[in-house]
C-alpha cells in the first residue's frame, strides 16, 4: 500500500509540473506578437529545441545509439595498432590499409572503440548546442572534443568564417580532415561541457591535427590567466 502511495505521488507530482510549464508555454506564445516575423523566428526555434529537449530526456534512460556507419570502411595502421584487440574481429589487411569487414561491430566493443576511438581530443563531431539566450552559443555545430569526460565532452564549437586577426581568443580552424576545407575558427570564450547525447553520431565526424589542438588549449590557458 505504501509503495502504491508513493508511486501516487509521483504521478500528480509530474503531472502537476507538465500542466505548469505547459500554461506558461502558451502564456509565452500569446505574448509573443507572430506577426513580427524576427520574434515568430525566434519562437520556432525555442519549439523546435523544446522538441528536441523531449527527445535528449528519453534518450538518456537508453544505451547511447551507436551507428556501424561512425566507424570508418578504411583505417590506417597507426589507427588499427591502437585498438588492435578490438578491431582484430571487425578489419583486415589491404596492402598498407586495414579495411572493414562485413559484419556488424558488437556493441559492447562499440561502445569501447566509439569512447577511445571517436570521441576522443582532437575530433570533430556535430552537436547540438541548443537554444541560445542572448549571446549564449547555440544551435547545431561542428565542435572540437578537447578532452573526454566519460559522459560528456569538453568541446570548442566551430564558426564559419574568418577570425578576427585582432582577437587572441580566436583561432582559425579552416583545416579539418574529412570535412570540406573552408574558414572557420572557434573562440575559446565558447568552449564548454556537453552530454555525449548532445553529438550527432550520424554525421560526419573529422579531426584536426594535434598542433592545431594544442593551439586552441594554449589559447585558453593565456585567456583565463588574464
Amino acid at each position: 500500500m505504501q509503495s502504491f502511495l508513493l508511486r501516487l505521488r509521483r504521478v500528480i507530482y509530474v503531472h502537476k509540473e507538465y500542466f505548469e510549464s505547459t500554461k506558461k508555454l502558451v502564456e509565452t506564445i500569446d505574448r509573443i506578437d507572430t506577426t513580427d516575423v524576427t520574434k515568430a523566428t525566434t519562437l520556432a526555434k525555442y519549439l523546435q529545441w523544446q522538441a528536441e529537449q523531449h527527445g535528449f530526456y528519453y534518450k538518456e534512460s537508453l544505451p547511447i545509439d551507436i551507428p556501424q556507419k561512425v566507424f570508418k570502411n578504411k583505417i590506417s595502421p597507426f589507427e588499427y595498432n591502437k585498438h588492435s584487440g578490438i578491431l582484430s574481429k571487425y578489419y583486415y589487411q589491404s596492402g598498407d590499409s586495414y579495411i572493414k569487414k562485413n559484419v556488424p561491430i558488437d556493441y559492447n566493443d562499440a561502445f569501447s572503440l566509439l569512447n577511445n576511438m571517436i570521441l576522443i581530443a582532437g575530433s570533430v563531431v556535430w552537436v547540438s548546442f541548443g537554444f541560445n539566450i542572448g549571446c549564449e552559443f547555440g544551435g547545431h555545430h561542428p565542435a572540437v572534443i578537447i578532452k573526454h569526460l566519460g559522459k560528456g565532452l569538453i568541446v570548442a564549437p566551430l564558426s564559419t568564417g574568418i577570425k578576427n586577426p585582432n582577437n587572441s581568443r580566436q583561432i582559425d580552424v579552416s583545416k579539418v580532415y574529412d570535412f570540406e576545407e573552408r574558414n572557420r575558427f572557434t573562440d575559446v570564450t565558447r568552449i564548454c561541457p556537453v552530454s555525449v547525447y548532445r553529438v550527432d553520431l550520424t554525421s560526419k565526424i573529422g579531426n584536426v591535427h594535434k598542433t592545431k589542438l594544442q593551439e586552441i588549449k594554449t589559447a585558453l590557458v593565456d585567456y583565463l590567466g588574464k
